[in-house]
């Protein structure tokens, strides 16, 4: 009796610790799948406001230029530092 019960507790100790750990898995791949989308997103809206910052001054040396394309940066609701 006390060996099935023993067996009994290891088989669902296993299978707890297999359900969390695949459980993390999952929602680690997850949110960094969110995560790459969401970078992508936000250096193709960088791009977009270089191009057009680019396509108004002519150049990005210009001290205008330079103070457009932050005021567009700091606009976003979320600003990243790398």
């Amino acid at each position: 009796m006390n060996r099935k019960l023993y067996l009994a507790y290891i088989l669902f100790s296993l299978a707890a610790f297999c359900a969390a750990t695949g459980l993390s898995a999952y929602r680690f791949i997850h949110v960094k799948n969110m995560n790459l989308a969401e970078a992508v997103n936000k250096a193709t809206s960088f791009k977009t406001a270089v191009m057009q910052t680019y396509q108004v001054f002519g150049s990005l040396e210009s001290p205008e230029a330079q103070a457009d394309l932050k005021r567009t940066i700091l606009a976003s609701s979320m600003i990243r530092v790398a």
